[in-house]
């Protein structure tokens, strides 16, 4: 999972710009990922609220209020950018949804510069799960920002 969007500005122009907040999560897609397991994914997302992106097939949305705003949040759908099944060079059709190229992020996967996080959270029963995921480290998003 890679955060872009409000990073742009704090990362080349924080002098003249603060962090202005992210609304989006981009989450990268390994090679290994199937239209199975996407599908799964895409439905997991729908039954909590999120929505199909009218202009991007990438995209989901959700309507979320924060500090009293109503905001649209949404979830992009990445890539490597030289992944080995792209269909035109830049998007991988995975029937329901498509993915979008995230250039300079084949570090991230190829070079391994990524770290793995346990994340743990308390679900409505009130018992705690414990998620393993991976994030880019500092090397992997810098290049992805690039």
């Amino acid at each position: 999972m890679l955060f872009w969007g409000g990073w742009i500005p704090y990362l080349f122009y924080l002098s003249n710009y603060p962090h202005p907040g992210s609304f989006d999560v981009d989450l990268l897609l390994n090679d290994k990922t199937t239209k199975d397991q996407m599908e799964k994914a895409v439905e997991i997302f729908k039954t909590h609220g999120y929505h199909f992106a009218a202009k991007n097939k990438f995209q989901l949305h959700k309507l979320l209020n924060v500090a009293g705003e109503e905001i649209i949040f949404h979830v992009d759908f990445l890539h490597r950018k030289y992944a080995p099944d792209q269909e035109d060079g830049f998007f991988i059709n995975w029937n329901k949804m498509l993915s979008i190229a995230g250039p300079g992020t084949d570090i991230i996967f190829l070079d391994n510069e990524r770290t793995s996080e346990s994340l743990s959270y308390e679900l409505p029963d009130e018992t705690v799960e414990i998620l393993r995921t991976n994030f880019a480290n500092e090397i992997g998003f810098i290049c992805s920002k690039g």
